[in-house]
């Protein structure tokens, strides 16, 4: 894939969110870095190679911001740790469910190479797009941090091995604005799994995790 191409994308894509807390950017060294062996990247093109989308999967191994730390997993399972880093897509091919898309392929590929187990992912509270997508994808709101800085942001996670069940006889709806019952329910080892949108606010759903 071409780098330029891929950091041209990501800032027309910050110039027009106008909200930079809603997106981390990228450094260069960090996607050139995925799109070696740290990583896993892919693209969608239109006409003449032009880049509409891009999203890729991190694998942080030993680094000091592996989500699987915050986990308590230990050295081997951090190993086997993949992050989900970039979900970008060009401001004229938006409502194409473009995302969604190659998130899927993506995390399929990540799959297929059959070295990792725990996927993690980070969404910023009030981008909810991306937090839908990651819904849909079948993570699971685990944790609610500050992350990149000091910018609040959802935990997701999805375990291929042993994937994470939900009581759903009892459901609380929490809206997103509420921060303090949100963080509550996950102390007691609660989890987000599913939302509901009304007139005014989006409603997370949360489900007490069953025990193995």
């Amino acid at each position: 894939m071409d780098l330029p191409r891929i950091m041209e994308l990501q800032n027309m894509v910050l110039k027009v969110l106008g909200d930079h807390s809603l997106y981390y950017a990228l450094a260069q060294a960090e996607v050139e870095a995925m799109l070696g062996e740290q990583g896993l990247s892919l693209g969608i093109y239109a006409e003449e190679q032009h880049l509409i989308a891009y999203a890729a999967v991190r694998f942080p191994g030993s680094e000091p911001d592996n989500l699987g730390i915050d986990s308590k997993l230990n050295h081997e399972e951090l190993t086997r740790v993949a992050h989900i880093e970039a979900g970008l897509v060009h401001p004229d091919f938006r409502g194409q469910n473009l995302q969604k898309l190659i998130y899927e392929e993506a995390i399929l590929q990540t799959r297929m190479l059959g070295r990792f187990r725990h996927l993690y992912s980070t969404v910023a509270c009030h981008n909810y797009p991306a937090l839908i997508n990651s819904l849909k994808l079948g993570l699971v709101i685990t944790a609610l941090e500050t992350k990149y800085g000091g910018y609040l942001r959802y935990v997701l996670y999805q375990d291929w091995a042993q994937p994470l069940s939900i009581d759903r006889s009892q459901v609380f709806k929490v809206a997103c604005g509420d921060r303090e019952r949100q963080e509550a329910l996950l102390a007691e080892g609660w989890l987000g799994f599913a939302w509901e949108k009304n007139e005014n606010q989006m409603l997370l759903h949360y489900g007490r995790r069953f025990k193995a």
